[in-house]
């Protein structure tokens, strides 16, 4: 075949591609019968350099009128609202002197005018925005502006900043502040010294849900006003449960405490966690600087370091979080023996900490109450033969069994077990265990058909299993 493609290009609707228009029955025919003659073309085409470019853009074409009969082009505007909220279009992050950033626009419009119109008209996607205090201009406030309109009366997710210690702009804050009935989400990251500013909104914050105090308590501008008093303006927000301080102890402002689920502290806050009765989930990845007993919450989320002060009678599921750090296998026993929590303690998860397959071993023991397990990305190799030999039961009903009320089981990271290993541990733990979720990033690994086999017989006995190996940049599902 010759190099010249027009002779063999399929036709295809530009204009239906953009508007994401989804083709009539007829149209549908059409572009199936388009499609099979330019795969038909495709394979006519032999080795040479004009053949290949021929086939490059037949290839191209066969992908555009593939596009017009995507699922996605029938999906109704609600739905397609909600793939737009999902993390894949997280808010923008501000940079320069940008005043007002949202949700990332542009790769939305760049697909068709349908996408750009939803998008337009879906409120939620223009209620979740950061602004700075800092940044003075017409376009500023014209931004501003411009979200409040097009999130119409949706409830505002708001990160309210300044920069470098500026100065504040009292007519952003106030158009800001204006709002404050329709705030669901707050993050204020600045000077603790400008909360005196958000006094007036004492009262009028009705349907707060989450607050969050970040700051520093340094004043770097000479010519900058000295605020000193408080503010109380948080203290009546009914609906407020989850709040994140990380700010001195010294200037946190009256807060419902009384009423907060959630809780995430710098170590200078984490008592603000014994004035929570109702708190269900601790964050805390800072030491403290000193023994720390945290008797309400049943949830906590922490650092290794955390570990060495904190006691927590009433702890059910742990969080505990490395980013590199190394384990204690001493510190962690300790805890536990602080706590007196072995008997409660039903969920752990262990996330990239540098720990060793002994580690692992020796902490089994100590868990008799466990019901899941969560082992993710941990280093280095530290899931090995030896430690899915420690899980594997020896009897159903052996005394020397280790987690006997194990019902979910989730493995993440690049280590390097045997396959028989871990089918023969999962096997023996059939008849306890509910889900198993392996997530397998080793890309040597591989199954031979009678380990699959053996992995499906899981799901056919009532056990859902998900096994996921690492290929090129994601998880392909196995099983």
């Amino acid at each position: 075949m010759s190099g010249d493609s027009s002779q063999v290009l399929p036709p295809h609707d530009l204009v239906a591609l953009r508007q994401n228009r989804y083709p009539d029955p007829t149209e549908q025919a059409v572009i199936r019968e388009a499609i099979a003659e330019a795969e038909a073309h495709l394979g006519d085409l032999y080795g040479s350099a004009g053949e290949r470019n021929v086939a490059q853009k037949l290839r191209s074409h066969i992908d555009v009128l593939s596009s017009q009969l995507a699922p996605i082009r029938r999906l109704p505007p609600e739905i397609l609202s909600s793939v737009f909220m999902a993390p894949t279009f997280p808010p923008v992050a501000p940079k320069g002197l940008q005043a007002v950033v949202g949700r990332a626009l542009d790769p939305i419009v760049a697909v068709c005018s349908h996408w750009r119109a939803t998008a337009l008209a879906t409120p939620e996607f223009w209620s979740t925005f950061s602004v700075s205090l800092s940044a003075k201009n017409e376009v500023s406030m014209d931004l501003l502006n411009l979200y409040l309109e097009r999130s119409k009366s949706y409830p505002l997710s708001l990160r309210i900043f300044t920069r470098n210690f500026r100065r504040v702009h009292r007519d952003i804050l106030t158009r800001l502040l204006s709002t404050s009935e329709r705030w669901s989400s707050l993050h204020l990251n600045f000077e603790t010294r400008l909360l005196p500013l958000f006094s007036s909104l004492r009262g009028r914050l009705p349907y707060l849900e989450s607050l969050s105090l970040r700051g520093s308590t340094e004043t770097v501008d000479p010519t900058a006003p000295t605020l000193v008093e408080t503010t109380d303006a948080f203290e009546l927000a009914p609906k407020l449960c989850a709040l994140e301080c990380f700010i001195s102890m010294e200037v946190v402002p009256p807060l419902p405490l009384i009423q907060l689920t959630s809780l995430s502290a710098s170590r200078n806050a984490i008592s603000l966690a014994n004035h929570c009765p109702e708190l269900d989930t601790l964050y805390c990845t800072t030491q403290s600087t000193g023994p720390e007993v945290v008797t309400n919450a049943s949830t906590i989320h922490a650092s290794t370091a955390v570990l060495r002060t904190l006691t927590s009678p009433k702890l059910v599921f742990l969080r505990v979080v490395g980013v590199g750090s190394q384990w204690s296998q001493p510190e962690f026993s300790s805890f536990l023996q602080r706590s007196g929590c072995t008997a409660c303690l039903h969920t752990l998860v262990l996330e990239e900490i540098l720990m060793h397959a002994n580690d692992i071993i020796a902490l089994l023991p100590l868990l008799p109450a466990l019901r899941t397990l969560n082992l993710r990305k941990l280093r280095p190799y530290t899931i090995t033969d030896a430690v899915l030999h420690a899980l594997t039961l020896i009897t159903p009903s052996h005394a020397n069994n280790v987690l006997p009320e194990l019902e979910t089981l989730i493995i993440s990271g690049s280590y390097f077990f045997g396959n028989l290993f871990l089918l023969a541990m999962l096997e023996s733990r059939a008849a306890q265990l509910r889900t198993v979720i392996l997530e397998l990033r080793e890309r040597e690994r591989e199954f031979d058909a009678p380990e699959m086999g053996r992995f499906r017989a899981f799901s056919a006995g009532g056990i859902s299993i998900s096994v996921k190996r690492w290929v090129g940049k994601g998880y392909v599902f196995l099983v």
